[in-house]
């Protein structure tokens, strides 16, 4: 896997368990919404490499050069993001966050952060590089900066947690909240969003008197690739057309969590990791009766993964003839043996 897809996977990941951390209320601002993703992300990070690097509220000093032919050159200056993933001294990814659960960030908050990071995109075309400042570092002078490539496939992010109240339609978000004479992404789009711009929601639930999770919804051409996505797309229509995919990340997050404990698979390990997988269907669906599966199954193929899915989905349609059934999968390389698939099953009765 690609590092930029790596640290995307790692990304999706640490936000679905942002999410759980809000249903477990733990989180109480921005900087406790950002302590939160950076151990979730540097978890899930370090297992790959021990290059990577997370900055936090990174202060990123952005050499002055034309964002467009046919537009005057944007003056230097420096900006402060919220989130750099890095390996080495590539930046990967740039975050922005914003944490406002009870409402929705205003426009002009939005509009700046977005500003910003096509600051940044703007830098991936061109072989320049950007500083950042190493401020509190024992070892350098004060201001000491640290210069950094962009990489060409570098992708932006922006993070949004919100009331369930306010429903994201992406048309009407990017007419009001794209920046303006700021280069590239001053226009509309056919896909709604830049190709390389992801929107990542947490939708906040209703006040109801009981904690819950917040709903994370994924936008974006950089989140069309990921495992979950390819699998699903490969057997949506066998296991019928009511697939809830955002449960499905959940159980998944929950699942992959204990699996990586556990390191490793194996009967205990399987054992565990379909416990959280049911714990989390259930405190996503507290009314209704859950059965979940957890299947580890090993394939060289991605046609191997997708006859498991059928052997599977087909075993369980004959048990509860028929029952809502709604299926899922993650992958995980596995090498040499091939591919662990994790794949989970709901059946709603």
């Amino acid at each position: 896997m690609e590092p930029v897809e790596s640290a995307i996977d790692a990304w999706r990941a640490a936000w679905i368990e942002a999410c759980n951390d809000y249903g477990a209320r733990k989180l109480n601002s921005e900087r406790s919404l950002q302590a939160a993703l950076y151990f979730h992300l540097r978890s899930r990070l370090e297992v790959i490499s021990s290059e990577y690097r997370i900055f936090i509220e990174a202060a990123v000093d952005v050499p002055a050069v034309p964002a467009d032919p046919d537009r005057d050159a944007q003056p230097a200056r420096v900006i402060a993001i919220d989130t750099l993933v890095c390996l080495g001294r590539e930046v990967l990814l740039a975050v922005e966050i914003k944490y406002t659960p009870r409402t929705f960030p205003s426009v002009e908050a939005l509009k700046k952060d977005l500003t910003s990071l096509d600051q940044i995109r703007n830098r991936a075309r061109r072989d320049q590089r950007v500083t950042i400042e190493l401020r509190r570092h024992r070892d350098t002078e004060a201001g000491d900066p640290m210069p950094l490539k962009i990489s060409p496939d570098a992708k932006m992010l922006l993070g949004i947690f919100c009331s369930n109240a306010r429903q994201v339609d992406l048309v009407e978000f990017w007419d009001e909240c794209r920046p303006r004479n700021a280069g590239h992404w001053d226009k509309s789009f056919r896909e709604q969003l830049p190709p390389k711009l992801g929107l990542c929601i947490a939708y906040a639930p209703d006040p109801c008197g009981a904690a819950a999770p917040a709903r994370p919804v994924f936008h974006g051409r950089p989140f069309a690739n990921s495992p979950e996505d390819h699998i699903a797309s490969r057997f949506s229509g066998v296991v019928g057309p009511a697939f809830d995919h955002e449960d499905l990340l959940v159980a998944l997050a929950a699942g992959d969590k204990t699996l990586q404990a556990a390191s490793g698979a194996g009967p205990d390990a399987a054992t565990a990791a379909r416990a959280a997988m049911v714990a989390a269907a259930q405190q996503r669906h507290p009314g209704d009766r859950v059965v979940s599966v957890l299947a580890l199954v090993q394939c060289s193929t991605a046609e191997g993964v997708l006859a498991n899915v059928k052997a599977a989905t087909s075993e369980l349609r004959a048990g509860y003839g028929d029952a809502h059934l709604v299926a899922g999968g993650n992958v995980h390389e596995l090498q040499p043996t091939g591919v662990t698939v994790a794949l989970w099953v709901r059946v709603a009765i």
